[in-house]
């Protein structure tokens, strides 16, 4: 599903086209183009990937000094969002929808 905040980037630019843009911007322009990652999952109540995260506990959790455990939240661009605990090994997105 792409939405507003779920936008993968090759569904905007198709792959092959990506290898023009990055030459134009490298030789036209002088720029070098750096990817940025961000793993943040947006809370929001009925958003697929989120949901999925909390039913299959993934996200980085926190202990408060009343020592109740907490999922971590952090602020990115999407607004308030809870990071997986391992994305490299697809946690959140191995099976997205």
């Amino acid at each position: 599903m792409v939405t507003r905040i779920n936008l993968p980037m090759f569904q905007v630019i198709p792959f092959i086209q990506w290898q023009a843009v990055i030459k134009e911007a490298r030789e036209k322009n002088h720029q070098h183009l750096i990817a940025i990652i961000d793993p943040g999952v947006k809370i929001e109540e009925g958003y697929t990937a989120y949901e999925d995260g909390l039913k299959r506990n993934i996200f980085i959790k926190y202990r408060d000094e009343d020592g109740n455990i907490h999922n971590s939240i952090g602020v990115v661009w999407p607004g308030k969002v809870h990071f997986p605990v391992n994305v490299c090994k697809g946690a959140c997105c191995s099976n997205a929808k």
